[in-house]
């Protein structure tokens, strides 16, 4: 299985891509290879003026793959590759993680400008561009037509949590959860309510050594407003 993505990574980076692989690598002997999707993190993530990770349910098609190259290539050219291609603009789930991170990464105020996510998608990972981070709380891709997440959340082999040697290895400024505080609450230690913004909430937490930020709200896929739904809670942090 290729864990670290063939994707071109500063020093730095490699190093966090490398103890991804680590991690996987003490889990992996569990669970069959071909089920496990694989995620970390995108070219550009050290760079970022806030290190956010994404953190959504499950993947569907990618069982066995390696979700950030995959996903990397897709944003880079603008479209999801599948029994139809899909433009990252009309991707909901997609278009709405890239436009948060040019929002977050620009400190965009209400009303101003984001460009269509086939635009952002463009320079995604590059000099310039924005980044981000990305795990599926379940790490096996659903591949039926059952919409039922199927939660497989993998064992660490050592302290904590898989999720939580995760997120400490990535080391992200801000967590934005799709729904997911049940589910993150049992990954981090979660911290008192700074904010809210209709159904989100920001509060701080800690993982591990680490401590960040979380957002959490709809999920990225819902049927919801851009704006109201998602760009606002984001300009709590």
């Amino acid at each position: 299985m290729n864990i670290i993505p063939d994707l071109h990574y500063t020093p730095d980076e490699y190093k966090v891509a490398s103890s991804i692989e680590g991690l996987y690598r003490s889990v992996l002997e569990q669970y069959d290879p071909r089920l496990i999707t694989v995620y970390g993190i995108y070219p550009g993530y050290l760079s970022q003026r806030t290190k956010v990770l994404f953190v959504g349910r499950e993947a569907r098609g990618m069982s066995g793959g390696n979700y950030i190259e995959g996903v990397f290539n897709a944003y880079r050219n603008g479209c999801l590759n599948g029994k139809k291609q899909v433009s990252i603009n009309r991707a909901a789930f997609h278009r709405r993680m890239l436009k948060v991170s040019y929002l977050l990464q620009n400190q965009l105020d209400a009303g101003q400008w984001i460009p269509p996510a086939r635009t952002v998608g463009r320079t995604f990972g590059g000099p310039g561009g924005v980044s981000f981070a990305f795990m599926n709380s379940s790490h096996y891709s659903n591949e039926s037509q059952n919409r039922q997440t199927n939660w497989v959340n993998l064992r660490a082999s050592n302290r904590g949590t898989f999720a939580s040697n995760f997120i400490e290895i990535v080391a992200p400024d801000l967590i934005i959860g799709m729904g997911m505080r049940n589910q993150l609450s049992q990954q981090i230690e979660m911290g008192p309510v700074i904010a809210r913004s209709g159904m989100a909430t920001l509060l701080s937490c800690r993982v591990g050594s680490h401590s960040c930020v979380l957002l959490d709200g709809y999920h990225y896929s819902a049927i919801k407003r851009d704006e109201d739904h998602y760009f606002a809670p984001a300009r709590l942090y």
